[in-house]
């Protein structure tokens, strides 16, 4: 899914109030992410999906027992 308003976490912490929401016709913003997302789970499911974990690099001790 592509989309011009692209920030999910932005968005994630935006649907996660339920103020915001209600105060969705004042809120351009709120707007937006609702338009694109429709939902606190939708766009917290691109969240997660955007952000680049890189485990760290264990190095063996070969000489070690297990």
């Amino acid at each position: 899914r592509k989309h011009a308003f692209k920030d999910a976490c932005f968005c994630t912490e935006i649907l996660s109030n339920e103020n915001f929401i209600k105060q969705k016709d004042k809120m351009p913003s709120v707007r937006r992410c609702l338009n694109f997302y429709e939902n606190f789970e939708n766009a917290h499911r691109d969240c997660v999906k955007s952000i680049q974990i890189n485990p760290p690099i264990t190095k063996k001790d070969s000489l070690k027992s297990i």
